[in-house]
């Protein structure tokens, strides 16, 4: 990935290996994901006249689509939003200066609070589907303050029923490992154990853009960018 940094943490692997593994694990779930980043992209270009001032990534890991964001818009300001403070720290490492974090979690409000100004987009990937229907109307009402008049919001996501694409395993577990590997090799705890904790159900595409005009977002639409993924777009 472009810009991303060789940067090694305490164990001797480096920042970028970790964002390369955490972008194999998840091309494993969401196989046009390099496509539809630059979807993603496209939307924010359109919206911003090619010239974004301040992007926000919900959920964002080890800022696998930050990167890509922060390399197509290098004059952007560009956030990364996650509740683990492990895949933080390696976004810090292997984007110096072009990704900054906010430790959040998402289901609860606060995250847009460290923000400087107005954000033109606010986006997400593969992330929203564990916040469950209360914590997507924190989601959307946060990100509804967030935004200025005419910014974008843009969710894209599994389909509920989506099975890996080439893993037999769980993604739970599969993202499970990734976290305990990644804190062992920062010097970490290691993250609490979540096997047999089910995540709330995945509020589906088309209650996701109701939840969206309900927080005050307009021309709200809802598409197919994969055959394994729903993208839903909306404005302030």
């Amino acid at each position: 990935m472009a810009g991303t940094s060789t940067q090694a943490l305490p164990d001797g692997s480096t920042a970028a290996a970790w964002v390369d593994r955490w972008r194999d694990l998840m091309a494993g779930w969401l196989p046009e994901q390099e496509q539809v980043w630059a979807q993603v992209g496209d939307l924010v270009a359109e919206a911003t006249a090619g010239t974004p001032v301040r992007l926000v990534d919900l959920g964002c890991g080890p800022a696998t689509m930050a990167c890509v964001l922060a390399d197509r818009f290098p004059a952007a300001e560009v956030w990364g939003v996650d509740a683990d403070p492990a895949a933080l720290q390696v976004a810090a490492l292997a984007a110096p200066g072009r990704v900054r974090t906010i430790e959040h979690d998402l289901r609860g409000t606060g995250w847009s609070r460290p923000l400087p100004g107005p954000a033109d987009a606010v986006v997400s990937c593969c992330a929203l589907h564990m916040v469950g229907a209360a914590g997507y109307r924190s989601v959307a009402g946060e990100a509804a303050r967030a935004l200025r008049p005419g910014g974008l919001f843009v969710d894209v996501d599994l389909h509920g029923d989506a099975e890996p694409a080439r893993s037999a395993m769980p993604v739970a577990d599969t993202v499970g490992r990734y976290a305990a590997d990644l804190a062992r090799a920062l010097g970490r705890p290691s993250p609490a154990d979540r096997s047999g904790q089910a995540d709330p159900p995945p509020v589906p595409p088309g209650d996701r853009a109701g939840t969206l005009l309900a927080a005050g977002f307009s021309h709200v639409s809802v598409r197919a960018p994969g055959p394994r993924c729903s993208l839903v777009v909306a404005r302030r």
